[in-house]
């Protein structure tokens, strides 16, 4: 198609003024989109927050909101029981928030010693130890429950790292 105009021809598009509503609607969909963005932004960046305050593996360690210190402290000290149907004592040296640890020594043929480390959760009255050192003795992880009231005493199961066995 052709179109001739003579010189000082207003000429008038057809489309102009839907082009300049989907312009406003453009511009209405943008705002609401920005306020909505920004809104989803905070909310993400609280949950964060959140999350890394309250996960220990980050360093900004939750426990010390949910495991009072000194209850913990309470633990330092010398265990005695049975491990595997033998004696043994068990010596807590540190017990805080960032953790436990401790020696455990069980009467076998020989007197077997081991470092360990551990934590301990007062909300679900749990107690967990790993070996420190893979030397072929006790190499595995125990898991307790407090039993009783208190942190007084406890119970669980020892599992080898690599048979398994319990």
């Amino acid at each position: 198609m052709l179109f001739k105009a003579s010189v000082g021809t207003h000429f008038e598009s057809s489309i102009g003024g839907e082009s300049a509503q989907y312009a406003k609607y453009l511009k209405d969909c943008i705002r609401k989109f920005s306020y909505r963005a920004v809104l989803s932004m905070v909310v993400v960046g609280w949950l964060a927050y959140l999350f890394v305050q309250y996960t220990p593996a980050f360093g900004l360690d939750a426990s010390r909101f949910l495991q009072n210190d000194g209850k913990l402290k309470e633990l330092v000290g010398t265990w005695e029981g049975t491990f595997e149907g033998r004696n043994a004592t068990l010596n807590i040296t540190t017990a805080n928030s960032e953790g436990l640890k401790a020696t455990i020594h069980v009467q076998y043929t020989n007197l077997t010693n081991e470092a360990l480390t551990g934590t301990v959760n007062t909300v679900t009255n749990t107690i967990h130890f790993d070996d420190v050192y893979k030397n072929g003795t006790l190499d595995g992880q125990y898991n307790g429950t407090f039993t009783g009231d208190g942190i007084d005493a406890f119970e669980g199961t020892y599992e080898n790292y690599t048979t398994k066995n319990k």
